[in-house]
């Protein structure tokens, strides 16, 4: 994105920018909580929800 970049364009940058992570996110945590302990399920989703992408 430049100065020259339109309003439009920065709303559909940001649409499909959201699409991706409202798409990636429910995975990564799903992985999160599948490849540890069941004790350490809910440190492992907020850690891979602070730290996404």
């Amino acid at each position: 994105m430049t100065t020259e970049t339109t309003l439009f364009q920065i709303v559909l940058f940001m649409i499909i920018t959201g699409l991706g992570m409202g798409a990636i996110n429910p995975t990564l945590g799903t992985a999160a909580q599948s490849a540890v302990d069941m004790i350490f399920c809910g440190a492992a989703t907020s850690s891979s929800q602070f730290s996404a992408l």
